[in-house]
């Protein structure tokens, strides 16, 4: 049986013949030869292409490329019967997973619309927990669509003036005498009127 490269042919007509004392060493041009009409037909990248392809868990079936989505996509499903989440640049469908999740489906939902990588690995989920995530993969996060990290900016207060501390004493004092010498000019003003 021939092929349209010419390996198999090639071997049966005896063009790539041993050579020396080793029975299993094959002459170096007949060997780049064969590469060269593997490489050029094909069957090596088909190969290789397959064995990337193959999903080594244990599971006999082709994994499918990854699908790329952006974060506005992923933004979008923020909703308890659709709730989608960004850990480690990939893309999770959690939403069959609300209601069982032990801090409740509001602590997913926090978590949405933007990178929860830090709010998962804050909380130190288990390795069973981690395994448990991958059934729930939809896809990889396209990077370029993230915003940034916002960086926290305290609001401007006002700076320190040490004058301000006196009026703020000032004004507790007045606080506590104004009422007493209202109090004390009632009770004088009460007292002049009876004697009268």
């Amino acid at each position: 049986m021939t092929s349209d490269n010419g390996v198999e042919s090639g071997f049966r007509s005896g063009e790539f013949r041993q050579t020396g004392h080793d029975p299993l060493s094959f002459n170096q041009a007949s060997m780049q030869k064969a590469w060269k009409q593997c490489l050029h037909s094909g069957i090596i990248l088909s190969i290789f292409d397959s064995l990337l392809n193959w999903n080594f868990g244990g599971e006999n079936k082709m994994v499918s490329a990854a699908k790329m989505h952006t974060f506005e996509d992923v933004a979008n499903h923020n909703k308890i019967k659709d709730c989608w989440l960004i850990i480690s640049g990939k893309v999770y469908d959690v939403t069959p997973f609300m209601d069982e999740h032990p801090g409740g489906g509001e602590v997913l939902l926090s978590a949405t619309a933007k990178d929860a990588t830090d709010d998962f690995e804050d909380i130190g989920h288990s390795e069973d927990a981690r395994d448990m995530l991958e059934k729930y993969y939809i896809g990889e996060i396209d990077s370029t669509t993230v915003p940034g990290k916002r960086t926290y900016i305290p609001p401007q207060q006002t700076p320190f003036n040490p004058n301000a501390k006196a009026s703020d004493f000032v004004i507790k004092i007045l606080q506590f005498l104004l009422p007493l010498l209202i109090l004390g000019l009632a009770v004088t003003l009460g007292q002049y009127t009876k004697t009268e």
